[in-house]
């Protein structure tokens, strides 16, 4: 997302004193400092302070689940070259967390190491998925392979999704992006518990939109 600075917002509490143009910011961090609009822009961009702009959030922290390929890891990228600072969590080795998000203290352990880290998370986006190891007839579809497919797609989404919500609601901001699939309205028979996932990915991101509105989550 290009940061422009002209897009520059702060929050009413970040503000400490307008004078003849110039703002009294307070930079956790920083020492406080007198700007004018375009010193802020560059001063936080070249200390990292101004990570990315989504809206009129400053953001310095994105979580991003199956961030190691595909989909994941171009998201990821591109976030990284705006400037922001990207935790991922996948099952695969690699220099993130390794983890797998069918399993709720792998969810715990993600959500407190991002936390303990950086202190908040601005942005979430759900990425990670997978297909059914063998497409199968909806009349011989396993329950081994429902539960492998609900618990990473939908479970795992669900509960991540929690457990950050709860720390952007107690910062009033976030944002939370979920990749969904056109498998959540169109039926596939030979492959139901995706389609089926998917169609829950699509309820969660309504239910928590409805939820978390009056926080100002987006």
């Amino acid at each position: 997302i290009p940061i422009d600075e002209k897009d520059i917002k702060f929050r009413a509490k970040d503000i400490k004193e307008a004078d003849t143009g110039k703002l009294f910011v307070k930079v956790e961090g920083a020492e406080e400092q007198k700007f004018t609009l375009k010193e802020m822009f560059s001063y936080l961009k070249q200390n990292k302070y101004l990570t990315l702009m989504y809206g009129c959030q400053i953001l310095c922290g994105i979580c991003a689940t199956g961030g190691a390929a595909g989909i994941g890891k171009c998201t990821a990228e591109e976030f990284r070259k705006n400037g922001a600072i990207v935790e991922i969590i996948d099952c695969a080795p690699g220099d993130h967390f390794v983890g797998d998000i069918g399993s709720q203290e792998v969810l715990e352990a993600f959500a407190a190491h991002v936390i303990r880290r950086h202190g908040r998370v601005d942005v979430l986006v759900n990425v990670a998925g997978v297909a059914p190891k063998v497409r199968a007839d909806l009349l011989t579809m396993t329950e081994e392979s429902y539960d492998y497919v609900m618990d990473i797609n939908t479970r795992g989404t669900f509960f991540l999704t929690q457990l950050v919500a709860n720390h952007m609601a107690k910062a009033g901001s976030g944002s939370i992006v979920n990749i969904s699939s056109m498998s959540a309205y169109t039926s596939s028979v030979n492959r139901g518990e995706y389609c089926i996932s998917k169609a829950g990915m699509s309820m969660i991101t309504t239910l928590f939109a409805d939820r978390l509105a009056e926080y100002g989550i987006t």
